[in-house]
């Protein structure tokens, strides 16, 4: 996976009124829906250990996209401080053992 091709990613934080609760979005966009698919299977399986703090992961089309939302703006933090290290581990991996470019005959 090219790192040119990787397009910077986007987060955006919110309060949400009723609850209190902080949230925060992150988009990671991919060159290509497969690769954004293997990201999410890769990150999906890891649950956060602080059950305040609910992490939910999809795929919009080449984007993998990440919803936080926690009670204290602490761990909100500490949830996506750790979320990058795994995805940074995890492009550092497709990167190295991912499937190649395709092909053409």
């Amino acid at each position: 996976m090219d790192e040119s091709k990787m397009a910077t990613s986007s987060a955006k934080q919110t309060v949400e009124e009723k609850s209190g609760l902080l949230s925060m979005e992150l988009r990671v966009p991919f060159p290509s829906q497969q690769l954004a698919l293997v990201a999410y299977g890769s990150l999906f399986p890891d649950p956060e250990p602080k059950k305040e703090i609910v992490k939910k992961l999809r795929v919009e089309g080449t984007e993998l996209v990440v919803l936080f939302t926690a009670p204290q703006a602490r761990l909100l933090r500490v949830a996506f401080h750790s979320f990058l290290d795994h995805l940074d581990m995890t492009i550092q991996t497709m990167e190295k053992f991912g499937p190649a470019e395709p092909q053409t005959d």
